[in-house]
């Protein structure tokens, strides 16, 4: 899914860029944080503390759902609300019925939780400090979703190299927050990132 030529990369931000035509600042915005960030984006694809965030699949979907994502809702809240409505379900069944849905999911997710940091005061720093190898481990410690080693009392529990792509979101959805912020909503929707990891493990088995 990464824009697999210059191209394809440059048809998404031209989609884009008519889409905001009332609102160039918020595309600029989103595009400057992606671009200025591209270095970024590259060292963790190929950081052998994470080798399976496998992040380059959803590259160019999670640019545009972060588009999207601005695009759509004015603040954060708005659109944590309305993806966890959609996203987290009492029963997870019905929701995994198609394979490859789960793949667009969790980037609309990623999607989300990026377009957050295009609302800070300085986007581009935000997530740069957000995709900083040492910050991850950091935050994936802090949040309790990985460490440096296994809990021996805690079977679930990962180390920093056994994350995915759902922890990944998890953390990022998380960045900036306080480890124990008390919000229903960020609540469950880290709930359904974490049904969605359970389907996609028992597709790999």
């Amino acid at each position: 899914n990464m824009p697999r030529t210059k191209t394809q990369g440059i048809e998404l931000l031209n989609r884009w860029q008519k889409a905001f035509s009332n609102d160039i600042k918020s595309y600029e915005k989103v595009k400057k944080m992606f671009v200025d960030n591209a270095g970024s984006f590259h060292n963790l694809i190929h950081d052998m503390n994470f080798p399976n965030v496998s992040l380059n699949a959803y590259l160019s979907d999670i640019m545009d759902r972060s588009f999207a994502n601005l695009k759509n809702y004015q603040t954060t809240s708005e659109s944590l609300k309305d993806l966890s409505e959609k996203f987290y379900k009492t029963s997870s069944l019905d929701m995994f019925e198609k394979s490859d849905q789960s793949a667009s999911d969790i980037s609309e997710i990623l999607g989300g939780a990026i377009a957050r940091f295009a609302r800070f005061d300085d986007p581009s720093k935000a997530l740069f400090e957000a995709l900083k190898s040492d910050n991850i481990k950091k935050g994936l410690k802090d949040y309790k979703i990985a460490d440096i080693t296994k809990d021996m009392f805690d079977p679930k529990s990962k180390e920093f190299k056994d994350i995915d792509i759902y922890d990944f979101t998890h953390y990022l959805l998380m960045v900036n927050r306080e480890p124990n912020e008390n919000n229903p909503v960020l609540n469950r929707l880290i709930e359904a990132v974490k049904d969605m990891q359970k389907e996609s493990e028992k597709g790999i088995k």
